[in-house]
């Protein structure tokens, strides 16, 4: 993180002080302005959060690996930002003092100091109530703060000449206990819990003061590059890393000799910023006028390049994540997944994208764009524009029967239909139809294709086999989206003048029903699996779910005014919502019908789309002519195949020998259990961090233990599920540990 930096607390994960709780939750990502997928093993962005449209200046940022929480500190409204590390968003705001410029946590008493660089004070917040109770005086403009959790002693640099020195704070009393003179201009901070020494980059001395925190006195003092900003430590390697932001460089320390034992210089223009992930011994770098550098801390090498803006940088070696705090022209928090090998891209298209659409079976996305005749053809795996496709004027809406790869796009001043085929990309037909076409959707077991027109209050039906209308259905004013059920073959009309939607049944082509809706109906989709159809009000931003069996509301999902598209994802049971003047997605959890995320995409959002099969969204955007692209992993857990045997897939797997097999003492009738694979707790047959955050989960209170193998769990047989098999198996699975095995299958204890 920025001066400092802070992974701090977090660092002590291997040094044996801290239980690893490994959330692995919903990630709402969204990637840089360009780029393909990068290579197996990089790191990527999985999710910017807006912080606010300017004034809060984010400049730093501090993760707490227990809470999964992540602190903001926003110098320019002094106050620091609460975000909950599972869904992305902001939970809480907290006043501290002027000018708050660095941010610390302590784990073990969830206290989060902050350095308020205008104030010359640390404000102390709960991390519980998120409030300030406390505020301790330091010297005279404080830069960086650092905590070591062992010993509950807080340090922090005070930068100005005038006093060149840091403070110790006592995190019990909120005093401090000793100031000790440094070179000129500390900067950053940070702690080893392991040899409780303390590390200080002073800007104008070129060089790091060490600290022993026992006697608090100068130890030493090892001269590294340009002007150094940042320092972060890894306490399993004891390696110290300093951002020295004149030379453009990072100085590697070797904490045992206190000499630097390399330098690497391949990282971007003025690094200022640095965190350490001990767990993946991956370094990160933020640099002020380029992206992010990844260093391996074996090689000591430049691996990855991450473009984000932002001024601080903080990693959660718990959950693998990387925080970035966007500063003053974002006003943004980057999230990094820093084992994610994709990299999630904004696609730029033609002129006013309107609708979007997708292919599950080929992973092409067809984007209608308003102000061209054109659609464009993106391929899901590159995220490139592949093909530009010429169709009729005024595009209004795209969909696509993956069964035939066709896809079918109304052109709302030719008044006709073009039909492209998926495989050459060009129209191979034109249905003329009535005045104004708009909406459209396709059963693809019938393939029929139904076009809503809003001027005469009709839908017109398309063979798909004749490419020919076959009928036309009345429904009420306004007619705008259009949803198909095709396991039910009713067909679902949003009707945006009436408030109300029209259901048709497929098979006679009549409206069976009417509901009542909310205020402009405009998007409209349907879960087949739960018979759910999900109706967008744009004005009064809300949605309607709809139960498909009763044709009945039975519930109102509040978003924010304005929404415009809505797709469902059945396999997730996530439902996606457009925000058209507020540029973002709300995420909908269907099994609560909540909010559970939103995820900021580009200007006026308008359609979206889902990919079931790689759980990618799609977003066009009309204003600033991109689609975002969306990879939401929800918490789910798996159903357990019925079989004795699994199959090894690409994640490491784990084969059971015969004394891995629970046994019963005496031979019953019941059926023989699934082979015990340890760490595998949601039986699908392989080790994976989907295993790793179900433990998590139910350590948390968060599933039950139905959801969760307890005996396939409890990797170090203790006798229960906690935190520490949770980092075993996600250790296992990044390599780090060989093996899960125990002796003899534990009896879990039946509660968390």
């Amino acid at each position: 993180m920025h001066a400092g930096t802070h992974l701090r607390l977090l660092l002590m994960v291997l040094a044996g002080t801290l239980a690893l709780p490994l959330v692995v939750g919903l990630l709402a990502l969204r990637g840089p302005a360009s780029g393909a997928r990068a290579a197996a093993g990089d790191p990527a962005v999985i999710a910017t959060i807006r912080t606010g449209w300017g004034g809060h200046i984010p400049y730093d940022v501090a993760v707490n690996p227990n809470t999964n929480r992540i602190y903001v500190a926003n110098n320019g409204s002094n106050n620091v930002f609460v975000i909950d590390g599972a869904s992305n968003t902001i939970v809480a705001s907290a006043a501290v003092g002027s000018g708050p410029y660095d941010v610390a946590v302590n784990p073990n008493t969830d206290l989060i100091y902050v350095a308020n660089r205008g104030s010359n004070n640390v404000s102390v917040i709960d991390g519980t109530s998120n409030t300030v109770v406390g505020s301790v005086a330091v010297g005279s403009r404080p830069w960086g703060v650092a905590v070591n959790p062992n010993t509950n002693l807080i340090y922090v640099a005070n930068s100005d000449f005038s006093s060149n020195n840091v403070s110790v704070i006592d995190g019990a009393s909120n005093t401090v206990v000793a100031t000790v003179a440094v070179g000129s201009g500390p900067r950053g901070v940070a702690v080893n819990p392991s040899t409780n020494l303390i590390y200080v980059a002073n800007y104008y001395s070129f060089n790091v003061s060490v600290i022993d925190g026992a006697s608090n006195t100068v130890a030493g003092s090892v001269a590294v590059g340009d002007w150094p900003v940042g320092v972060a430590v890894n306490p399993s390697t004891n390696r110290i890393y300093v951002a020295n932001n004149g030379s453009n460089d990072v100085s590697v320390i070797d904490g045992a000799s206190k000499t630097v034992v390399a330098t690497v210089a391949a990282v971007g223009s003025s690094p200022d910023g640095v965190a350490v992930n001990p767990s993946t011994n991956r370094i990160y770098v933020r640099n002020l006028y380029s992206a992010v550098s990844v260093i391996d801390g074996v090689s000591n090498t430049v691996v990855a390049s991450l473009a984000v803006g932002g001024e601080g940088v903080a990693v959660n070696p718990n959950t693998n994540r990387i925080y970035v705090a966007g500063h003053v022209f974002t006003d943004c928090v980057s999230v990094i997944d820093g084992t994610s090998n994709t990299v999630v891209a904004s696609v730029a298209v033609e002129s006013h994208p309107y609708d979007v659409a997708v292919n599950p079976n080929t992973n092409r996305i067809y984007v209608a764009s308003y102000g061209t005749k054109d659609v464009s053809v993106i391929d899901g795996v590159s995220n490139t524009v592949v093909a530009t496709v010429v169709v009729g004027s005024y595009i209004g809406s795209v969909a696509v029967n993956p069964n035939t790869n066709r896809i079918y796009v109304t052109n709302n001043n030719s008044n006709n239909v073009s039909i492209i085929d998926g495989a050459s990309n060009t129209v191979v037909a034109t249905v003329a139809v009535e005045s104004g076409p708009g909406g459209v959707a396709i059963n693809p077991n019938t393939n029929r294709i139904y076009v809503a027109f809003r001027g005469s209050n009709n839908i017109s039906v398309i063979d798909g086999a004749s490419n020919t209308v076959v009928a036309t259905v009345a429904v009420e004013g306004g007619p705008a989206g259009v949803a198909v059920n095709p396991n039910t073959n009713r067909i679902y009309v949003a009707n945006y003048y009436s408030n109300s939607v029209s259901v048709i049944d497929g098979d006679s082509d009549t409206v069976v029903a009417t509901v009542a809706v909310g205020y402009e109906p405009g998007g409209v989709a349907v879960n087949p699996n739960t018979n759910r159809i999900y109706v967008a009000n744009y004005y009064y931003g809300n949605v309607s779910v709809i139960d498909g069996d009763s044709d009945t509301v039975v519930a109102t999902v509040a978003v924010g005014s304005y929404v415009e598209g809505v797709a469902v994802d059945p396999n997730t049971n996530r439902i996606y919502v457009a925000r058209y003047y507020y540029g973002n997605v709300s995420v909908i959890d269907g099994a609560s019908n909540t909010v559970v995320a939103t995820v900021a995409v580009g200007t006026r959002p308008e359609g979206v789309a889902v990919n079931p099969n790689t759980n990618r969204i799609y977003v066009a955007n009309s204003y600033d002519d991109t689609v975002s692209v969306i990879e939401d992993l929800p918490i789910t857990t798996p159903t357990p195949t019925p079989t004795n045997t699994f199959t090894s897939t690409p994640t490491r797997t784990f084969t059971p020998t015969p004394t891995d097999t629970p046994v019963s003492p005496t031979p019953t009738p019941t059926p023989t259990p699934t082979p015990y694979v340890p760490g595998d707790g949601n039986g699908d047959g392989q080790v994976s961090m989907v295993d790793a955050m179900l433990t998590a989960q139910y350590v948390a209170g968060l599933i039950g233990s139905g959801a969760l193998d307890l005996t396939a769990a409890d990797v170090n047989c203790s006798g229960g599920a906690t935190m520490v098999d949770a980092m075993l198996v996600a250790q296992y699975v990044a390599g780090l540990i060989d093996g899960l095995e125990c002796s003899s299958p534990p009896t879990p204890t039946p509660t968390p």
